[in-house]
């Protein structure tokens, strides 16, 4: 389940979600300034506070692995490994947000050199206006309960 937020003139004008008042001019299928779409593994309190603050903050990162800065990735399953189960009314359930990213400021680190199997590019972000959540997808998950 997708859950969308209210972005639209958040930011001025909307060319970052590839709406430019009712226009669709295509080229390879995306429009010149629609910044690309990333998947960002999170909690449920957290995409609470996420949402309600106005956006990801680089200060509340904690794992730096390739380097400062907020993680996240082209692919939702990437994205899915990394956000942690909640239970709700009995049933687990994970989230991930989707957020658009400046292509300019973000720095990508291939599979190839994260060398985690199954999963996709990470790309890092630097700065926390270079990235825009705009809607919070909800899978449901197994979870084992320990004996």
């Amino acid at each position: 389940m997708r859950y969308a937020l209210d972005v639209l003139d958040k930011y001025g004008d909307n060319a970052w979600l590839g709406d430019l008042g009712g226009e669709r001019p295509i080229e390879n299928g995306s429009i010149h300034g629609e910044w690309p779409v990333a998947y960002h593994g999170t909690t449920d309190p957290r995409a609470a506070s996420i949402v309600t603050s106005g956006g990801l903050d680089l200060k509340k990162g904690h794992r730096f692995l390739y380097g400062h800065g907020i993680y996240c990735t082209p692919d939702p399953k990437t994205a899915l490994a990394y956000a942690s189960p909640y239970k709700h009314n009995g049933k687990w359930y994970k989230l991930i947000l989707q957020s658009r990213v400046d292509p300019s400021r973000r720095e990508i680190v291939p599979k190839s050199q994260h060398g985690c199997t199954g999963l996709d590019d990470y790309w890092i972000i630097k700065k926390n206006d270079a990235i825009r959540p705009y809607g919070i997808c909800v899978f449901p998950c197994e979870v084992e309960t320990p004996f």
